[in-house]
């Protein structure tokens, strides 16, 4: 299962700043299925700096 989350973060330095912060995030969800989130920086159309954030379970 893969889910996308999309962030407008304003700026080149924001963006990596945010994708920082979440890349590697893990967590557990019911099962014990385990959940890694992989934050990725992807300029947006109107090139303010945004980032694509895949959580892969």
């Amino acid at each position: 299962m893969t889910t996308v989350f999309l962030a407008e973060c304003g700026g080149e330095q924001q963006a990596e700043r945010f994708r920082q912060h979440f890349d590697e995030v893990s967590w557990v969800l019911n099962d014990d299925i385990q959940a890694q989130c992989q934050a990725k920086i992807r300029p947006d159309l109107e090139e303010t700096g945004g980032a694509v954030y895949r959580s892969v379970v």
